[in-house]
Parts: C-alpha cells; structure tokens; sequence
C-alpha cells in the first residue's frame, strides 16, 4: 500500500480493444483488493491440524468382515422396526404427472410414521386390497369425469367388486335376516382428487367415483375426500388434506 500511496488495491488502465489512440474514452478499475482488518475463511482444519504423537492412543483399525457384520446386523434391526409399523399404501393414476408428484410427496410425509409403498394404479396387484390397513388414493379426473388411461382398469375391478358384493348380501338377505355379508374390504381410506372446475359437475368426477365405491364396499373414511382445483388453490388444497389425514 505504500507504493500505492495508501490505496487498498491495484489501479488498471483499460482501452477500449477497437479504439484507436484519439480516442478519448479510458477508465479505471482496481483489482487486488485487500482491505484490513478483514474477516478471512479459515483452512480446513483438517488439512492443516496435526495430532501430537505424545499420550495419543491408536485407533483401532477394523477388517471388512467386521464392518459388513455390523452393517448386516443394523440392517436386521432396521427392518424389524419397520415391520412393526403400520402399512400404508399410496395408489395415483395421472395424465400429465400432476397426481404422481402429489403421491411422492405424500409417501415423503407418511415415511416417517408409516411403511409406506406407492405405485400407479394400472401397477398394482388388485388382489392385495383385501389385504390394505391403509389405503390412500390421488387422482386427476380426465377430460369428461373420465379415468386417466393409467386409472380405468383399477376402476372397473373395484366397481364390478362392489356390484358383485351388492348381489351377494341381497342373495343372503332374502335367504336369512342374520346373513353376514362378504366381499367387503376392512381397511381405512381417504381420497384426494384433482380436477378442474371448468368441467362444471364434472369436476373430479372419477376421484369422487373412488371414494364413493370404496365406502360402498365397507372402507372407514379417515377424512372426507380432498379436491384440489388446478385453476386456483389446488397446493393449498392438498396441504389442508394432509394435514387432516395425519391428525
């Protein structure tokens, strides 16, 4: 800074690269700063910190037989502690992904309660509903009140279900008044549907489907079903629906 005459950085002459030496246009930056006092970013310590040889005891090295033992046996434990919580199971069916990020999100949310498997509804075994202690579903409607594609056959299984379900316990009720009804499912469930209002009465139409047929065959609504608008408040929506399935 002395040669400087106190100034705290280097004084650099810039002409501009297309000028010719008449022109009048130059200016100064200043590069190099180096103001004092200043607050400095330390080392990494551990680049620079050396242990002192004197009273430090060795650490213990470890085989790979040893560290794959402890790996195996906290992943015993790990597993038993998720096998004793409860089971959740997130089905979506979607058009443009909109359902699928609301699933994943959920599934982020319900990890740290739950044992919780998400999938799309054409990918799941229909067969394992008789088995769900906790379904939950998210859906968009598409176009008309209709499925997505990827929703329609997961439909049809449920509704022929509660039809066939709905023939059997009239066929026993006119045998006999203490008949007991079979075909119902024994799980707890809430629905959350996307859609949009433009559709008028079809706005989520097919998740409003869902959830009318899984009351139907016997399913314990957690919280009443969830309807989030893609034209205004549908995030809000679905937070508002979280927070009450969970409380």
């Amino acid at each position: 800074q002395k040669l400087r005459g106190g100034c705290p950085a280097d004084w650099v002459w810039i002409i501009p690269p297309i000028s010719g030496s008449a022109t009048k246009v130059f200016h100064q930056e200043m590069l190099n700063y180096k103001i004092k006092p200043s607050l400095e970013y330390q080392v990494d310590p551990w680049k620079t910190h050396r242990r002192k040889a004197a009273g430090v005891r060795k650490m213990k090295e470890f085989k790979l037989k040893d560290v794959a033992k402890a790996v195996a046996v906290t992943a015993n434990f790990m597993h038993k502690a998720l096998a004793k919580r409860v089971k959740a199971t997130i089905l979506f069916a979607t058009e443009t992904g909109t359902s699928e990020r609301y699933a994943t999100m959920l599934k982020a949310i319900l990890d740290l309660k739950f044992n919780v498997k998400i999938m799309c509804m054409e990918d799941y075994d229909f067969n394992k509903i008789d088995f769900e202690e906790l379904l939950f579903i998210i859906t968009s409607t598409f176009g008309n009140g209709e499925a997505p594609n990827n929703g329609r056959e997961f439909e049809r299984k449920l509704s022929n279900r509660a039809k066939q379900t709905k023939l059997d316990g009239d066929a026993d009720e006119n045998q006999s008044s203490n008949y007991s009804p079979t075909g119902y499912l024994n799980l707890k469930y809430s629905v959350f549907a996307l859609g949009s209002r433009i559709y008028g009465n079809n706005f989520c139409a097919f998740g409003l489907r869902l959830d009318s047929l899984l009351n139907q065959l016997g399913g314990e609504r957690i919280f009443r079903i969830g309807q989030g608008d893609e034209l205004c408040g549908q995030e809000e929506a679905f937070k508002l629906w979280t927070s009450n399935i969970l409380s």
